[in-house]
């Protein structure tokens, strides 16, 4: 029963929409989620790899996702339906905290996803592989080489990144926040 009475606050934000009762009242004052089935995020970007079917999303608070596309006539979730909702929309976590910039790198042979957390702290890199990103080939890029602004910088902003590739082997990725860097 999602109707609401006159003495109640209602307030929606990034994670959902919440019910109070009778916010006046100090002793009966508690909030209750009315999210019910709504899957509620706050996308900050979005990258998609068209060999692999991934679709990767970074996330105000719910970190870097990924989704494998599951349309394929098969009960993956063996409750005795193909391809059904909950199928279709479900997401693995990647990373925690914020997630930023998302970039896909493919020389040809590989296929790489570059994602960044709340600043340039913790840009990292995963191999793709057709069953998603593969965790254990993880690496951090690290703070070296960035400037003190960007170093001393622990906020969340919108990051630019690109990746392109060079040559046939060989890619390039540039992001910045304060100065340009190119790895």
């Amino acid at each position: 029963d999602q109707t609401v009475a006159a003495d109640v606050l209602l307030v929606g934000d990034d994670g959902g929409v919440f019910l109070m009762n009778q916010p006046e009242d100090d002793t009966a004052r508690a909030w209750e989620s009315r999210n019910a089935n709504l899957r509620i995020t706050e996308v900050n970007s979005v990258a998609y790899d068209s060999g692999y079917g991934v679709m990767v999303s970074g996330q105000q608070d719910n970190g870097t996702t990924y989704q494998i596309g599951l349309v394929d006539a098969v009960d993956n979730d063996q409750n005795g339906e193909s391809n059904n909702l909950e199928e279709r929309l479900h997401w693995e976590k990647l990373r925690s905290g914020d997630g930023n910039a998302l970039a896909i790198a493919d020389d040809g042979t590989d296929r790489y996803l570059y994602y960044v957390g709340n600043n340039l702290h913790s840009v990292s890199r995963v191999d793709l592989t057709a069953t998603g990103p593969d965790l254990a080939s993880r690496f951090y890029l690290g703070t070296s080489g960035l400037i003190q602004d960007d170093i001393d910088f622990t906020g969340f902003t919108q990051i630019p990144m690109e990746v392109g590739l060079v040559n046939d082997d060989h890619h390039v990725l540039a992001l910045g926040l304060n100065g340009l860097y190119i790895v």
